[in-house]
């Protein structure tokens, strides 16, 4: 009946305003929330450092301008077998004399760290090492810097050949063990457009969380015919516990970090845009069945009218 259709009909729209009021709720919420975190990451003095306990896991540039504390473990690829190798940071790893600060006025920082393993079949030293470049970013309303490349370079073990013993009566010195050829994996995630874990300039990065970051990989083999390149699977970095300090005051001691802000802060959640696409195509939706309601009443009452 017609007084059947319009109970179901108004009892349908109360509860789209009713989800429409809800995500509106939320939308204020979290507006608020992220108003209250701006305002407290703008009022942070330039100079405000905190202390923190020394880590073996704590790496520092050589001029103090850029402090890194994380884990970090690489999925690569040696060949084009479908066989992957892990290798990690060791807490080992120095801080290479490549690493740069640049000038203080400059917009990019990088820190390198590398370290040796020994081959065990050959006994050789194998050298690795990784990359990470900072940028930072003056056009945004809060100057900003974040993780914006990773590179890093693997030596591959069994480098070595093992002695030849064929034609012994015609051995000589040169019959001795014969390098076949240096081999490496060289990674690099590229140019990282936004940059990754990006926070204020001024502030330190925290989080307990892990970060992947996808590399593009080639092995490269250094021999008598020279350099030669060949394209692998690609690799990956995953980062955990991650805490660094860049661009920092030359007034920092080493022993302390700027202020830090959680994972949490920096990266913002989807929830917001998510709320409000929903809140606004249901406030859509109420308005057409609410005009389509009205529409069928007022011919129905005209119908009746007419008779």
């Amino acid at each position: 009946s017609l007084l059947q259709e319009i109970i179901i009909m108004k009892l349908i729209c109360v509860m789209l305003l009713f989800f429409v009021v809800q995500g509106f709720e939320q939308i204020a919420g979290d507006l608020a929330r992220d108003s209250g975190d701006d305002e407290h990451v703008g009022d942070v003095p330039d100079q405000e450092v905190v202390s923190y306990q020394a880590d073996d896991r704590r790496w520092m540039v050589e001029d103090g301008c850029l402090a890194l504390k994380m884990s970090a473990e690489m999925k690569l690829y040696p060949n084009s077998s479908q066989i992957y190798t892990t290798q990690s940071v060791p807490v080992s790893a120095t801080v290479s004399n490549t690493s740069s600060c640049m000038s203080k006025t400059n917009t990019t920082q990088v820190i390198t760290l590398e370290w040796s393993d020994t081959d065990s079949a050959s006994g050789q030293p194998l050298t690795s090492n990784i990359s990470f470049i900072f940028s930072m970013n003056t056009t945004s309303t809060i100057p900003t810097y974040g993780i914006s490349k990773v590179t890093a370079m693997f030596q591959l073990t069994g480098n070595f050949s093992a002695p030849s013993h064929s034609n012994t009566s015609n051995q000589n010195s040169t019959n001795q063990e014969k390098l076949v050829g240096d081999k490496f994996i060289e990674m690099t995630t590229g140019p990282l457009s936004p940059m990754r874990l990006a926070v204020p300039t001024n502030r330190s990065y925290l989080c307990e969380e892990s970060l992947l970051l996808e590399m593009t990989s080639q092995l490269l083999t250094i021999d008598a015919d020279g350099l030669h390149r060949e394209d692998l699977q690609q690799s990956s970095l995953t980062m955990k516990t991650i805490q660094f300090d860049g661009f920092r005051a030359a007034t920092i001691p080493d022993s302390e970090l700027q202020t830090s802000i959680p994972c949490a802060k920096s990266n913002p959640s989807d929830l917001v845009p998510i709320v409000v696409g929903g809140g606004l195509a249901g406030l859509v939706l109420f308005i057409v069945v609410c005009y389509v309601m009205g529409r069928r009443k007022t011919i129905k009452v005209k119908g009746y009218s007419s008779v």
